[in-house]
């Protein structure tokens, strides 16, 4: 065989999965999402430890692995052999500290995995015009987690399947783990560091001009299946067009699919409504759902523009036929979660009174396009929390040195360019008191071009802080 071919074909197995995520093909979709966009474009994928190892999932057995997004992600991929099977395929928030899913929400996205649905032997998600959103401003009543996990749990009992990993993966990618679903007890995967072979699509400009403009991403307790509609006031912190919310749905009761639809209000006022409080826009929503997540709606029947400090409200319309979650308060509630989130409303029928819901706030993520530019992830501090990052010098000709103090854990340093891209980054001990060296190169070596940067820094806690430098050449 010539030493040409012989090269090619050896490469091949490393290549399949970036001709998975250039592909426009449609993935996997939870039932209620909205249907994706005709083309979706890949040019800045994201793909971690491409190898040729194939770790074995035993039936009745899943693999998580955690990851850091740096910007919004619209598509993901997991590398995989596959006999016939049928998978549980989740996104979960993330809780570093415990390494464990975060035990006070849902997942973000559910999917069930049909293996007439690979390609090339991979697991294609593909979040269509609903992406994942990451990136948020500053301020939000109740932020989520920076860490995130995809996840794939065998449940078909006598086959199994295997997944790509890499023994031992970059130190900057957490390390993957496996469990038995009868349990859900997790333990890394054998190997130094352990990272399945797995790809980030972050789609196109308008994926990543989305943020989150409120949130309380908590969602500890189930409603009351009594109210038919509640209410909840809100504020965002900087004037966006809303483009679509997200709610923490339970698993249905009943037969979700002879429902009537559910449906979703913004009215301008704190509510609750009334015969003379505007309303802005609604949109339809099913549940049809099998398990908890964060659920969306159809598109809303206009555009609108959410102001900062305004006060609107959203009215949820279950009839009954929905469950919904909410985030119990303790009054321990930070200054922004009291500025953004007021009292919650609910009513038993259309006809009947409005009466306050104490000690809940209904579970909410509003996503929508801020009216300036929002170059990189800017998560806020979370409450309570001290975290002090400083950068010299800036601006730099090359070099910038950063130090931080507040941290609990490991600290997690990673430069991003205006766009939101991952430039360079580590993982260091020492989240309490640190320092690290930025030599002003990519991940490639090479310097990087003179321009505005951010150096974003979390911890196992999910604290963090974000600081500006200009490099100059």
């Amino acid at each position: 065989m010539p030493v040409r071919l012989s090269r090619l074909l050896r490469l091949l197995p490393s290549l399949v999965v970036m001709v998975l995520l250039f592909t426009a093909a449609a993935g996997m979709r939870s039932p209620n999402a909205p249907a994706a966009a005709a083309a979706l474009n890949c040019d800045s994928t994201l793909v971690a430890s491409l190898t040729n190892d194939a770790y074995p999932v035993g039936s009745a057995f899943g693999v998580t692995q955690p990851f850091d997004p740096t910007t919004n992600v619209q598509a993901c991929s997991l590398r995989v052999q596959t006999y016939y099977n049928y998978d549980d395929v989740k996104i979960l928030a993330w809780d570093s500290a415990a390494n464990l899913p975060d035990a006070s929400t849902v997942p973000l996205r559910y999917f069930s995995f049909d293996p007439s649905q690979m390609q090339r032997n991979h697991l294609r998600l593909d979040f269509g015009a609903r992406p994942i959103v990451t990136k948020r401003l500053g301020h939000l009543a109740d932020p989520p987690r920076t860490r995130l996990a995809l996840d794939m749990a065998s449940e078909y009992y006598g086959n199994q399947q295997a997944v790509y990993y890499d023994h031992s993966g970059p130190a900057s990618t957490p390390g993957a783990l496996e469990y038995p679903t009868a349990t859900n007890v997790r333990t890394p995967i054998a190997g130094n560091h352990a990272v399945l072979s797995y790809g980030l699509c972050p789609g196109d400009a308008a994926t990543q001009a989305l943020v989150l403009a409120q949130c309380v991403m908590t969602a500890n307790i189930t409603l009351d299946t009594l109210y038919h509609e509640v209410y909840q006031p809100f504020r965002v912190p900087a004037t966006v067009t809303l483009q679509f919310i997200e709610l923490a749905q339970d698993v249905p009761f009943g037969n979700p699919y002879s429902s009537t639809p559910g449906l979703i209000q913004i009215f301008d006022g704190a509510g609750p409504p009334s015969g003379n409080l505007p309303l802005l826009t609604q949109a339809v929503f099913s549940g049809n759902d099998v398990l908890a997540q964060w659920t969306s709606h159809v598109d809303f029947d206009q555009s609108i523009t959410l102001v900062a400090g305004r006060e609107y409200g959203l009215l949820l319309r279950t009839a009954h036929q929905y469950r919904f979650r909410a985030r119990v308060l303790t009054g321990a509630e930070s200054s922004d979660f009291a500025n953004g989130i007021g009292t919650l409303f609910g009513r038993t029928s259309l006809v009947s009174a409005w009466a306050s819901i104490p000690d809940r706030a209904l579970s909410m993520r509003i996503i929508g396009t801020p009216s300036g530019t929002v170059e990189a992830p800017s998560p806020p501090l979370a409450p309570g929390a001290r975290f002090k990052l400083s950068l010299t010098p800036n601006p730099s000709h090359g070099a910038v040195s950063a130090a931080w103090s507040g941290g609990v854990g490991r600290a997690h340093v990673e430069v991003l360019d205006a766009r939101g891209r991952r430039v360079s980054g580590a993982t260091t001990e020492g989240a309490a008191r640190g320092r690290w060296q930025w030599n002003g190169a990519d991940a490639g070596g090479r310097p990087v071009p003179a321009g505005l940067y951010f150096v974003r820094l979390h911890d196992d806690e999910g604290h963090a802080a974000v600081e500006r430098v200009a490099i100059v050449r």
